[in-house]
């Protein structure tokens, strides 16, 4: 096959949002659920706080116009008319403008207070004014925000005990294959186990996406079309792992090619190479290939991306670093590398160390802790910098 007349994860992408006519759907949650959220509305402030103003700090609240002679010295001071104490963020009695912080004030045993000599009174100092915090009507969060525990803490300062949402995309994952058993069940002779389900449910719900998995499917063309159609009708992204490629049994492909208004066979990425991807419907249909490293290859950079489309997430640098490679690394001239890392700190320093085919499988999945994508035709050398991406 050319591989020069594949196209490019970006460029395949691209393909798919420009044909994609999303109708995104708006559900109201509880406020103590909606972390890692999108937001769907611009939410404006409901409150004013303070409502009339509060003390920045625990001190004591006194007259600044008492202060203007004899400073700093008082005659005996009387709680509630020389003074009243105050709290950080309460309101106090407002025949008093000004707050002095309690390191200030030494309390004294017949009821009197002194104050530091060296301590410098300005009016309203110490005091937070009426919505100085918040204003009523005032912009909090922006629409289409991925929110976090300070935007949650914020929503609640401004009146709100549940938020408008984007719904979580419905994802259905459809394992297919006459060789494959389920975990609890040992293999015979010509079995293998379904174990890209868990990684694939795990990865999914990470994304913010909800997953649906139907049981195995085997290889079965009237079966495997009929699944699919029934997955098509509740769902939002359906995902068929194996059959991908071009065995007497793989079907898979040329079913999603034949539904399909745009169609995609094989990317110019490797693992997971052969990968297949169609719209049918409206609705995207990846064809995963059937091994786990190229089964997480093309969710990462095609379904992660796909369900960060649906709920209009961008953030590009979330879990990104930078290290220093352990050794050199070269790429194939025509195809991009995905690659398993293990990330070590030795003197202060990250230090990138890419899995190789010496490795054992189980070595590799105990030990990985980053991935990176390495363009075609790269040509690293130890010690160089390179991108990484925590997992």
């Amino acid at each position: 096959m050319n591989l020069e007349n594949l196209p490019k994860i970006d460029e395949v992408l691209s393909s798919l949002y420009s044909r994609l006519k999303l109708q995104r759907k708006v559900e109201y949650i509880p406020l103590n659920q909606a972390a890692n959220r999108v937001l769907a509305e611009d939410m404006l402030s409901k409150n004013t706080l303070p409502v009339v103003r509060s003390s920045k700090l625990d001190g004591v609240a006194v007259n600044f116009s008492d202060f203007q002679e004899n400073y700093p010295e008082r005659k005996i001071w009387e709680k509630d008319i020389d003074y009243c104490l105050a709290d950080t963020g309460d309101d106090f009695n407002p025949k008093f403008d000004t707050v002095i912080p309690i390191e200030n004030i030494t309390f004294l045993k017949d009821g009197n207070i002194k104050l530091s000599p060296d301590f410098i009174l300005n009016k309203y100092s110490g005091v937070n004014k009426s919505g100085s915090h918040l204003k009523s009507q005032e912009l909090l969060i922006k629409k289409d925000t991925l929110l976090n525990f300070f935007h949650l803490n914020l929503m609640a300062s401004g009146g709100y005990n549940a938020l408008p949402v984007y719904e979580k995309p419905i994802v259905t994952y459809i394992p297919t294959g006459n060789e494959l058993i389920y975990p609890s069940i040992s293999p015979s002779r010509g079995e293998n186990i379904e174990s890209n389900g868990i990684m694939v449910r795990n990865l999914i719900e990470q994304w913010g996406a909800r997953l649906i998995t139907y049981p195995i499917c085997k290889d079965i063309r009237a079966n495997l079309n009929s699944i699919l159609d029934e997955a098509l009708f509740f769902s939002d992204i359906v995902l068929i792992n194996g059959g991908s490629s071009k065995g007497s049994e793989d079907f898979n492909t040329k079913i999603i090619e034949d539904k399909s208004s745009f169609f995609q066979h094989r990317v110019k990425v490797a693992p997971g190479f052969p990968i297949g991807i169609g719209i049918i419907d409206n609705k995207p249909v990846i064809n995963l290939p059937g091994p786990p490293i190229a089964t997480f290859a093309a969710m990462h950079w095609c379904v992660k991306n796909l369900i960060n489309y649906y709920l209009k997430v961008n953030n590009p640098l979330k879990n990104i670093a930078y290290g220093e490679l352990a050794t050199d690394l070269k790429t194939p001239e025509k195809i991009d590398l995905y690659l398993l890392l293990r990330i070590d700190i030795l003197q202060n320093k990250l230090v990138v160390r890419p899995f190789s085919n010496k490795e054992r499988h189980a070595e590799k999945m105990h030990l990985c802790n980053a991935i990176t994508r390495v363009p075609a035709g790269s040509n690293l050398r130890k010690g160089d910098s390179i991108k990484f991406e925590w997992i």
